[in-house]
């Protein structure tokens, strides 16, 4: 069965309405969560041994909790250092020769912007040998941070997610103006039609008047003619 106008524009405005309660939704749940982003430097090299560092933020606006860190290089660790307290880092695995680290930063606060260093013995190899991508994941309470290469993918999606939000309200509030005229229309209709009746009606009224007005004027005939029929009987 097809829609008619006024069904596909409350059908439209229902979905409307649903879909930027959802964004809404979203758009806040997003605002209140940590947002954790990283990148890795260049190698810096000195005699036999390399060091890199790996950047970390909050760009959310809660703490980011539990950040679990994993790490795989392809050359021994030597030595892992950052510019927080010893203490700020928690469970730190790695032995000599070890090419994996795991560990712990318990909290990294909304703005606060964190440095970690790693030193790895290259004797015997060259800079070649150094990858770049040496991160395997890093987790947190709510999410896994991500690079900051696609920062800015996620921003253009939050502005793809916006400019469709207004759209979708420019669309409800077509439909709304619409349904307005519509209605404005209905009541007009409604209006001119009651005016017909009452027109109609009063036509009715004349007529019933006249009729009326006719039926005592061939009242008074008879009676006339009756009293003159009378009378010539009395002569």
């Amino acid at each position: 069965m097809a829609l008619s106008k006024g069904q596909t524009v409350t059908l439209v405005a229902a979905f409307g309405a649903a879909i930027l309660s959802i964004m809404a939704h979203i758009g806040i749940r997003e605002w209140y969560s940590p947002f954790l982003k990283y990148s890795t430097g260049s190698y810096y090299t000195s005699g036999t041994k390399a060091v890199t560092m790996l950047f970390l933020t909050n760009l959310g606006h809660s703490d980011a909790k539990g950040v679990s860190i994993a790490v795989e290089f392809n050359n021994p660790i030597t030595n892992i250092q950052s510019d927080l307290t010893s203490k700020s880092i928690k469970d730190l695995t790695y032995g000599s020769g070890d090419l994996t680290s795991t560990f712990t930063i318990p909290r990294i606060v909304p703005k606060q912007r964190l440095f970690i260093y790693f030193e790895v013995d290259i004797t015997g190899k060259t800079s070649s040998s150094l990858n770049q991508s040496f991160v395997k994941e890093i987790s947190y309470s709510g999410g896994i941070a991500k690079t900051r290469e696609t920062y800015w993918d996620e921003v253009f999606g939050f502005f793809g997610i916006l400019f469709a939000g207004i759209f979708l309200g420019m669309v409800l509030t077509f439909c709304s103006k619409w349904a307005d005229k519509r209605l404005e229309k209905v009541v007009d209709d409604s209006l001119k039609d009651a005016e017909k009746n009452m027109q109609k009606i009063g036509d009715m009224l004349d007529r019933v008047n006249r009729l009326e007005d006719y039926s005592s004027e061939i009242d008074k005939d008879v009676l006339s003619k009756i009293k003159k029929w009378i009378k010539s009987k009395e002569d």
